[in-house]
């Protein structure tokens, strides 16, 4: 059996993980349960730093666990600091003196003593960010995200006492989650109720069952971590716990002659089932639809059959309450018996409902989606299949030919035929938000009104064209466009921004313009500044030229799947006043800026996968910049707003009033000059363009075509990116430290771990905090951050290489400035040396040749003096 290597043990990793989890006071026990010979491992802690050494020599060996609820201080006297073998006494509940932290462990299913797949792991990892994600939409903080190295852990910042009653409440609450979360792959265990429960040390190995290729062991480790965790309170516990249903009592509802078949009847009554699972020795039935509120589409529905055979139902959401199981059955009619012939009835309504639907155009997009082109009082609209308003046409064309509504069912077996008509035979076809690029090359902008015209762009100019191709989609948030005057004005845009800088407000005009380019790379505006300083203010204007909204400004998303849907269902987000950027967000951002796809578990079902392809403009503002990662930071276009003096401010009412005269002009003009643009594009040479090469060459032309100028764009968009990379580097902390260390320096060289120790010296100097979680904790991490800035140290004149050495790996850094300023100053200094001064007259030379000879020796023995390898031949 082939033995897979894990990453070797970090340190760091484990300090920053304990001292995420714990205060500065707290003490926690860490134990290593039946430790072969050592039998029960086990030492209690207050230091971070000594906890990372004590457990290094273990790692790899046993599981290594830790209390995450703080434990009472008195009893680091039993191993203090330190590990200690044939442990006598290790934590209780009653040692522990408050709950701090409550753990949610997915695990995925599978047989027991084995590790997972790395597929069972990624499906364990997106289910506790959707548990996340609708927790959050309910009003539960965000919680940290980790992995035991098989599973994923969600922990929620609680402050509880340590009593029976709250034992009883957390089991209730974890009961409710595993009913409402847990599916056939990812169980959420409701056996870690005890407040002395033991999580494994996140940074340390599981060593589960044999580390095999397709099952390898991995790390534990912190994923996501909110910097300053909101605290889960009593009230929303309690409120989660409610929705526990009771399986005590008798079996019920059984039918005379024979058993209650509870799937014939979801069947009968027309309930769709979006899973079932066995859960507590029972069985659950999660439905795609609230019976009693259809707008409740999100899993929340449910019926338990208990293993003794009784049945419950509900809802869990707070207007669903009082809802149960007998309220269901009143419902759906139950009482009515199965002598109505409903079914038959609903069958020949979605026959009809499918016949009617046969006069639109049906498609499907490149990522499954289903949509009907209808023709709607004279015009033409794109609707989703699925959603609401075709939903609402289909009723409509109904009700005009039989003068009577359909029930829900034969609505839902139409659409249900309609997607697989589609999935197995409809042609394939990209639909866009907003902006749109032909077939023939030329551009198309929508204006988002009633009767769904667009603008058709091309290098003749911009019109309005009255029944475009059907290529576009619409959100509920979208909002009509201004209709444009043309030739239009772009700069009247400055008018409303607080760009002072010359650079900056002509990148701004070019920015607009490329914002309408389709199918390219765009750049993520990035504002920042003092408060007054008009950066939200900047924001909506920006979104109201390039995509207007009916939420112009957003907060930034908990879960990555709101996240992903703003994104999709927006053509530019923006997000208002943001303070940080986690990594996983910004990564979804830099795929947001430059296009990618994402694989998102489909709501309704476990086992298929949703893609999600997108290319999407995004702005964001922040007091400070809101990000540091140098992914997205590359992918920036960064403005710094001063704040606004006395005397400068407006009235928001007369602003926007003027900005809504101005707002046809402002439209206007900007596609104006993408129209001169696109004349212009396949003619400019702009040069080398480096990152966003995309944008930079639409954007050259844009210039062009605004009368701005080409040169001065790519002058203004290069020192922009200069001063990002700036800002890359020095809140990058190993970025930070490696310029430090060499400045001044031609060259540093040595093993990987000297030089980490040399940057860690450079930090100290320059007060650069190695307690970030971007410092590498130890030697085989630093590669990993180097990677990063990589880039950007290129950018800023610095090189790095690692080569393997006798004794190990060697790093070395190369200053480039360093080095052309020495080979400047040893050509210059050479030149100096050797000049020699004939004087004006050669003849004057005449009998003087033997000096001349003497002082030509005297040169050569000056020079092999200075230059002793140097070939003279």
């Amino acid at each position: 059996m082939e033995k897979i290597e894990a990453e070797g043990y970090d340190a760091g990793e484990v300090v920053r993980a304990v001292r995420y989890l714990k205060d500065k006071e707290e003490v926690v026990e860490v134990r290593i349960p039946n430790a072969g010979k050592l039998g029960t491992v086990s030492g209690y802690f207050d230091d971070p730093r000594a906890l990372a050494r004590a457990v290094g020599d273990y790692d790899g060996e046993h599981p290594i666990y830790l209390t995450l609820n703080p434990v009472a201080g008195e009893l680091l006297a039993r191993a203090e600091n330190r590990l200690e073998h044939h442990a006598q006494s290790t934590t209780s509940s009653g040692d522990i003196e408050r709950r701090k932290w409550l753990l949610v462990d997915l695990d995925p299913v599978r047989p027991s003593g084995i590790s997972a797949t790395d597929g069972e792991r990624e499906k364990a990892l997106e289910r506790a960010r959707e548990m996340a994600e609708t927790l959050g939409g309910e009003g539960w903080p965000s919680p940290a995200l980790a992995t035991s190295g098989n599973g994923a852990h969600l922990l929620y910042r609680v402050d509880l006492p340590c009593d029976s009653a709250t034992k009883e409440l957390v089991k209730k609450a974890l009961g409710a989650l595993d009913l409402r979360f847990s599916t056939g792959e990812v169980k959420v265990d409701s056996s870690t109720a005890g407040a002395a429960h033991l999580t494994r040390l996140y940074g340390t190995l599981n060593p589960k069952g044999d580390s095999t290729e397709e099952r390898p062991h991995r790390r534990s480790g912190l994923i996501e971590a909110p910097e300053k965790p909101g605290v889960l309170s009593r009230e929303e516990l309690e409120g989660i716990a409610e929705i526990l249903p009771d399986g005590g009592g008798k079996p019920k509802n059984r039918r005379s002659g024979g058993g209650f078949e509870i799937e014939e009847w979801i069947d009968e009554h027309g309930l769709e089932v979006a899973k079932s699972a066995p859960w507590n020795g029972g069985e659950k039935f999660v439905l795609s639809e609230c019976p009693w509120d259809s707008s409740h589409t999100d899993n929340s529905a449910y019926i338990v059959r208990f293993e003794s055979g009784a049945i419950a139902a509900g809802c869990h959401h707070d207007s669903c309450s009082e809802e149960d199981w007998e309220s269901l059955k009143e419902e759906v009619g139950f009482e009515s018996g199965p002598d109505i012939p409903a079914e038959e009835g609903e069958e020949k309504q979605a026959d009809k409902l499918i016949r009617l639907a046969s006069g639109a155009e049906i498609y499907q997009d490149e990522v499954g989606d289903t949509y009907a082109v209808v023709e709607i009082e004279g015009h033409r609209e794109v609707l989703r299949v699925d959603g609401e308003r075709f939903g609402k046409w289909l009723v409509k064309m109904y009700y005009d030919e039989e003068r009577s509504s359909p029930g829900k069912k034969a609505q839902r077996q139409a659409v249900q035929v309609l997607e697989s008509q589609a999935e197995f035979g409809a042609e394939e076809r990209s639909f866009c938000r907003r902006v749109a690029e032909a077939g023939d090359g030329s551009f198309y902008y929508d204006l988002g009104d009633e009767d769904w015209k667009a603008v058709k762009i091309t290098p003749d100019g911009p019109e309005i064209d009255e029944r475009p191709p059907a290529v576009f989609v619409r959100s509920g948030t979208m909002e009509e466009q201004a209709e444009p005057e043309f030739p239009g004005d772009l700069s009247r845009v400055l008018d409303f921004v607080n760009l002072q800088d010359e650079d900056d407000r002509l990148l701004y005009q070019v920015y607009l313009v490329t914002c309408l380019v389709p199918g390219i790379p765009h750049p993520v505006l990035v504002l920042h500044g003092a408060k007054g300083s008009a950066k939200s203010t900047l924001l909506r204007v920006t979104r109201k030229v390039v995509d207007p909204a009916g939420q112009e400004l957003l907060t930034m998303p908990n879960g990555r799947r709101d996240l992903v849907v703003a994104l999709t269902n927006n053509y530019l987000t923006s997000f208002d006043n943001m303070e940080k950027l986690s990594k996983s967000k910004s990564n979804l951002l830099c795929q947001a800026s430059t296009g990618g796809a994402i694989s998102l578990r489909k709501l309704y079902t476990d086992a298929d996968d949703k893609v999600i392809e997108f290319q999407r403009c995004v702005a964001l503002n922040g007091i400070n910049m809101v990000t540091t990662e140098p992914d997205l930071l590359d992918r920036s276009l960064i403005f710094e707003l001063e704040r606004l003096g006395d005397g400068e401010f407006r009235e928001e009412s007369k602003l926007w009033e003027e900005f809504e005269k101005a707002r046809p002009t402002i439209v206007g003009g900007a596609l104006t000059a993408l129209s001169g643009a696109m004349e212009l594009y396949h003619e400019v040479e702009p040069g080398e363009l480096g990152r966003m090469a995309d944008f930079a060459r639409w954007g050259y032309a844009a210039a062009e075509a605004l009368g701005l100028g080409g040169d001065e764009f790519l002058a203004a968009y290069r020192e922009n990116q200069s001063e990002t990379n700036e800002a890359v580097v020095s809140s990058h902390p190993v970025a930070a430290a490696v310029r430090k260390l060499m400045e001044g320096q031609e060259e540093e060289s040595g093993m990987v771990s000297e030089m980490l120790k040399e940057m860690e010296k450079a930090a100290a100097e320059n007060r650069i905090d190695t307690n970030d979680h971007l410092w590498p904790g130890a030697a085989n991490v630093l590669s990993k951050r180097l990677k990063e800035v990589k880039s950007n140290l290129e950018d800023a004149g610095i090189t790095y290489s690692i080569r393997k050495g006798s004794d190990g790996k060697i790093l070395t850094f190369r200053n480039e400035e360093e080095q052309r300023k020495a080979e400047d100053k040893e050509s210059s200094g050479s030149g100096d040396r050797f000049e020699l001064d004939f004087g004006d007259d050669p003849q004057e030379q005449d009998g003087e040749e033997d000096g001349f000879l003497d002082d030509m020796e005297k040169v050569g023995d000056e020079s092999e003096k200075l230059y002793p390898t140097r070939d003279r031949s």
